[in-house]
Order: C-alpha cells, then sequence, then structure tokens
C-alpha cells in the first residue's frame, strides 16, 4: 500500500504543508530521529515484533528523502 502511494503520489519536492494534507500528522518516535517525520505503517509480516515505518526528510522546506524502513 505505501509503495502505491510513493508511486501515485510522489513525495520529493513536496512541502511539509502538501505532505501534513496527503498524510496527516506525523507519530512521535524517537528511535528515528534523524528523520523530520516518520509514520509507522504496520508491523513486518514475518518478525511483528519490528515495524515498518515511512521516514521523511525535508531539506529547505521540501521532501528530500522518502524511504520505508524496519525497526
Amino acid at each position: 500500500m505505501v509503495d502505491d502511494l510513493l508511486f501515485n503520489h510522489p513525495l520529493i519536492g513536496r512541502s511539509k504543508v502538501d505532505v501534513d494534507a496527503l498524510l496527516g500528522a506525523p507519530t512521535k518516535d524517537a528511535k528515528l530521529k534523524q528523520y523530520d517525520y516518520v509514520y509507522w505503517l504496520a508491523p513486518t509480516e514475518f518478525l511483528p515484533i519490528d515495524s515498518r515505518w515511512l521516514c521523511i526528510r525535508f531539506a529547505n522546506g521540501k521532501v528530500s528523502k522518502a524511504v520505508v524502513l524496519v525497526d
């Protein structure tokens, strides 16, 4: 589902206002503080103690990086 989102609504270059309108408020997570916004997606399928996260970094007010990570 997140792959579909990233394909149909590319985040690179979008402003924080655009990301907020598309995705809502980000999740608070201290483990991924190297990113400006993080969104919890779901537990992983194979090891449910891990989670998938959409992580976004901004530069000059625009999305410069958007990746899905597993913790």
